[in-house]
């Protein structure tokens, strides 16, 4: 029985992880584009009203220097924008999509939710976690997704909920039975193209397979109205597409 060459052999498994190498870099994913804008605000931008927090003795002690706002609508005057509105894809997708394993964190934190709007995939773990030296309560309200009201008595107490359906419009909402001024808003989508608009009034979505898709956008106050409720866009794989909404106070009477 004749022996193989070294070399020959050499070479050709060469060629073999050379063909392996470039087949795997045709099947791999493609990495999609980025979708980025801002939510523009046209109009007065109102200062938010103080929250008068009582009832409480480590409430009071907490927010003693840094009073609480009401976050029913928070601007950037700065950049003209209006912050905390869930910006997502309501039309164009196929297919199913896993959901992120990394969880979203919402901190009772200061005696108020933090944040107070979050956006999330139905799959997703939500971290629930009493950040204070006093007693919280989750009261969770929902449509499509089972709600429930716990109390977090004690500091560092953690709930952790995965939300199996989506539940975006509107959002599912979080009190707390023991501060009455404490609310918040958690989004579940049935894919992971979604974002909050930030302090900044900007939002960014990434990963999004190219295509011609639906955006639309929520926001709590159903008195501002933004300009156009949905907006088309063209994704395009790699590159970066900028997408405004704008919303518009109530017309005066």
């Amino acid at each position: 029985m004749k022996k193989m060459n070294t070399a020959k052999l050499m070479a050709g498994a060469g060629l073999v992880v050379g063909v392996l190498m470039i087949q795997a870099v045709a099947t791999a994913a493609p990495e999609g584009g980025t979708i980025v804008g801002s939510t523009k605000f046209e109009g007065r931008m109102a200062k938010p009203k103080l929250i008068r927090v009582s009832g409480d003795a480590y409430c009071v002690q907490n927010r003693k220097d840094a009073p609480l706002e009401r976050e029913t609508y928070i601007f950037n005057e700065e950049k003209g924008t209006l912050c905390n509105v869930v910006v997502y894809i309501s039309d164009g997708l196929d297919g199913d999509f896993e959901a992120p394993e990394d969880a979203v964190a919402v901190e009772q934190h200061g005696c108020q939710y933090v944040p107070h709007v979050v956006s999330v995939m139905a799959g997703q773990t939500v971290h629930f976690e009493n950040g204070d030296e006093t007693m919280h309560n989750l009261n969770l309200k929902a449509e499509n997704n089972p709600g429930f009201n716990e109390s977090q008595p004690a500091q560092n107490m953690v709930k952790e909920v995965v939300f199996k359906k989506a539940d975006y419009d509107p959002p599912m909402t979080l009190k707390c039975d023991v501060h009455a001024w404490m609310g918040a808003y958690i989004a579940v989508f049935d894919h992971p193209f979604h974002a909050v608009s930030d302090d900044q009034g900007e939002f960014k979505i990434e990963n999004v397979p190219a295509g011609t898709y639906t955006l639309s956008v929520w926001h709590e106050f159903d008195k501002f109205s933004p300009v156009e409720e949905t907006i088309e866009v063209t994704v395009v794989e790699g590159e970066e597409t900028t997408i405004d909404f704008t919303y518009k106070p109530p017309a005066k009477k």
